[in-house]
C-alpha cells in the first residue's frame, strides 16, 4: 500500500471504525445511521439505482444528499475519538482509523517495550498461528434464569478483566518466572518481583484516564467533550487488552494468561453471586463481570436501591487489588430468556435488548417490529395479555394480505464465493439465478428476498421483492419461520405456549407470571 504523504488531506474509512466501536449485525450507512441517531435513512436498493437514473426520478438526488449528509454526520460523530486514540497510541490518523482495537493494544506494549529494553516478538507464521487457532480455553461464566422479574438491580465489575491482570501481575514475561515459586493458579505463577508488561501498560492509562475523569469537572463544557472523547477511547484500549493475549496473530499471545483472566473472572464473579445471595438477593442472570437481581423479600424501590449500595460497600471491602463492584442501575421489569438473550426497561421506559431476533439481519421486518410490540406490551405495560392478542393480529393481517410486502423481505449476507457452498439456502439460489443471467454478485453482498407458495423447496421459492404481488406470498412460511420463533421464546419465558397464540385461552394476568 502506497501512502501519499504530501497531501494536507487524509482518507478517514469510516467502515472499520464502525466495526470495532458498534456491535451491529450489518454495517451499511442506513444501519449505522440508524443505530446511533435513531434516524430512518432512504432506502432505495443498488438494484434500482439505473432505473431512477434512466427515469430521471428526483429521489435518487435525496439519496444522493442524504449519502453525503450522513457520511459528514457519522464522521463528525467518530473522528473526535479517532483522534485521541492516535494520540495516546503514537501512530498517525490513516492507519488509526484502519485498526482494530488488538492492533492499538500492540503498539501501546511495543512502545513500552522499548521503554523497558525489552526483546518485540516476533509476529506468528502461518503454522503458528494455525496452532494457536487450535486453541481453547474455557471463558467467561454466563446463566440465566428464564421468567420475567419486577424490580430488578444490575451490578457490574469495573474493568473486571484489566483488574485481575494488574492485581495478579499476569503478563506473558512473568509467567512462570524463574525467581519466584508464589502461589499456583492453573498450575501456572506470576512473577512477583517484577512488574509485567501488560500490568505496567494498563497501569498507564487507567491512571491516565483516572486523571482525565478528575479534570472534567473542572473545565467549561467544550473542553469537557475533548476530555470525555479521550476517557472514552482510553477505556476502549484498556478494556482490550485481554481479547489482544488470545487473538492468534498477536506479538504477545499468550492462552495460557487468557485462561487464568477468565479463571479468576469466574471464580469472583461466582463467589461475588454468593455473597449477594446471603445478603437477600436472588440473582437471575449472570454474564461474565455482571449480574441482575431482585430481593427476595417485597421491598419498595428506595430501599431495594439503598441495600444494593449497601451489598457494594460489604463486597469492595473483601474484593483483593484493584477488583471493584459497581452499582450500576435498577429497571422496574425484565425478561430473562437465555444466555445472552434478555430485555428490560428503566423507569424513563426505555427498553434495553441484548441479543433478541430484531437486531439481527436475517429476519424479515415483520419479525422484528411483531417482537418489539410484544416486548413494550410486557415490559413497558406488564400486559401478557396484550401481547398475546398483539400476535394474533399481525397473523390476521398477513392473512388478509394487509401486510406491506417490504415488512416480509429477507435479508442475507454472501459470505463467501458462491461456488464453495456446499448447501443451498434461498440466498444462495437467487444468487445463482442472477449471476445466470449475466448480473454481478459479490463476496458480501447482502441478498434480499421474498418465500412465495408453491411445492418447490423453499430455496427455490425465494424471489426478489420486485417480482412479487403480496396475494403470491407463502402466508405459513412466514407464521412458521418468521413471526412465531423469536416470539415464542419471549412467550415462552412469561409462560405463554405457541397453541395460546394460535387460539383462544383461558385469560392470563400478568402476576401469575412473575418470579419472586
Amino acid at each position: 500500500m502506497v501512502i501519499n504523504h504530501t497531501s494536507q488531506e487524509v482518507h478517514i474509512d469510516l467502515y472499520p471504525i464502525a466495526r470495532r466501536l458498534l456491535k451491529l449485525t450489518k454495517y451499511s450507512l442506513e444501519d449505522v445511521v440508524y443505530a446511533l441517531f435513531g434516524i430512518e435513512k432512504l432506502k432505495i436498493g443498488h438494484e434500482n439505482i439505473r432505473l431512477f437514473w434512466e427515469d430521471k426520478d428526483k429521489i435518487l438526488i435525496e439519496y444522493s444528499l442524504q449519502d453525503a449528509k450522513y457520511t459528514y454526520k457519522l464522521g463528525e460523530y467518530f473522528l473526535p475519538l479517532e483522534v485521541m486514540f492516535s494520540r495516546i497510541v503514537n501512530q498517525n490518523i490513516f492507519s488509526i482509523t484502519r485498526m482494530t482495537s488488538g492492533q492499538m493494544v500492540e503498539y501501546l506494549l511495543m512502545k513500552m517495550a522499548y521503554k523497558e529494553n525489552m526483546i518485540v516478538p516476533n509476529k506468528p507464521d502461518e503454522e503458528e498461528y494455525k496452532r494457536r487457532v487450535n486453541e481453547s480455553y474455557e471463558g467467561g461464566y454466563v446463566k440465566a434464569e428464564k421468567g420475567m422479574f419486577n424490580d430488578i438491580v444490575y451490578f457490574d465489575f469495573r474493568s473486571l478483566y484489566p483488574s485481575i491482570i494488574i492485581t495478579y501481575n499476569i503478563s506473558p514475561d512473568t509467567i512462570d518466572c524463574d525467581c519466584c515459586n508464589g502461589e499456583k493458579i492453573l498450575n501456572h505463577h506470576f512473577c512477583k518481583k517484577r512488574e509485567g508488561l501488560i500490568p505496567k501498560t494498563l497501569k498507564g492509562l487507567i491512571k491516565r484516564r483516572i486523571e482525565v475523569k478528575k479534570r472534567m469537572n473542572e473545565v467549561s463544557d467544550e473542553e469537557k467533550k475533548l476530555l470525555d472523547y479521550e476517557q472514552q477511547s482510553l477505556k476502549i484500549l484498556a478494556n482490550s487488552h485481554y481479547g489482544y493475549l488470545a487473538y492468534p496473530r498477536a506479538r504477545f499471545y499468550s492462552k495460557e494468561c487468557a485462561e487464568v483472566v477468565t479463571y479468576l473472572g469466574r471464580k469472583y464473579i461466582l463467589m461475588t453471586v454468593e455473597e449477594a445471595e446471603k445478603f437477600g438477593f436472588k440473582v437471575v442472570y449472570i454474564d461474565t463481570d455482571g449480574f441482575y437481581a431482585i430481593y427476595k423479600e417485597k421491598i419498595e424501590k428506595n430501599e431495594l436501591i439503598e441495600k444494593a449500595k449497601e451489598f457494594i460497600k460489604y463486597i469492595n471491602e473483601r474484593l483483593p487489588g484493584n477488583m471493584e463492584l459497581e452499582f450500576e442501575g435498577y429497571y422496574k421489569r425484565g425478561i430473562f430468556i437465555t444466555k445472552k438473550k434478555y430485555a428490560l426497561v428503566d423507569d424513563n421506559n426505555r427498553i434495553i435488548i441484548k441479543g433478541l431476533e430484531f437486531v439481527r439481519r436475517d429476519w424479515a421486518n415483520i419479525a422484528k417490529t411483531t417482537q418489539k410490540k410484544v416486548l413494550e406490551a410486557l415490559l413497558i405495560e406488564g400486559d401478557i395479555e396484550k401481547a398475546k392478542n398483539i400476535i394474533k393480529e399481525i397473523i390476521k393481517e398477513l392473512r388478509e394480505g394487509k401486510i406491506k410486502k417490504e415488512d416480509l423481505i429477507i435479508y442475507t449476507q454472501i459470505t463467501k464465493d458462491i461456488k464453495e457452498y456446499k448447501t443451498t439456502a434461498p440466498h444462495i439460489e437467487l444468487a445463482k439465478r442472477l449471476i445466470r443471467e449475466g448480473k454481478k454478485v459479490n463476496v458480501g453482498d447482502v441478498i434480499g428476498y421474498i418465500i412465495v407458495k408453491g411445492a418447490k423447496s423453499i430455496s427455490e421459492r425465494a424471489k426478489l421483492p420486485e417480482e412479487v404481488d403480496i396475494k403470491d406470498v407463502d402466508i405459513n412460511y412466514y407464521i412458521d419461520n418468521q413471526i412465531l420463533p423469536p416470539i415464542l421464546r419471549v412467550m415462552e419465558a412469561v409462560g405463554v405456549s405457541k397453541n395460546e397464540l394460535k387460539k383462544d385461552g383461558k385469560q392470563i394476568t400478568l402476576d401469575s407470571f412473575f418470579k419472586t
